[in-house]
């Protein structure tokens, strides 16, 4: 029953990392700029195929 013992001991660590969680504060900008970047649609390059 050790390893039940462990595994107990690992959630409860880990759940207790969730009250050290703080909100991240970055300027409206920042995430304006980045959200652009991430959905910027990209243009397709066509490359015409000729068969002779």
């Amino acid at each position: 029953m050790k390893t039940n013992m462990n595994i107990e001991e690992k959630v409860t660590k880990t759940l207790e990392v969730f009250d050290t969680i703080d909100t991240v504060k970055a300027p409206p900008f920042f995430k304006d700029k980045t959200m652009q970047l991430l959905f910027a649609e990209k243009e397709e390059k066509v490359t015409p195929l000729f068969w002779s």
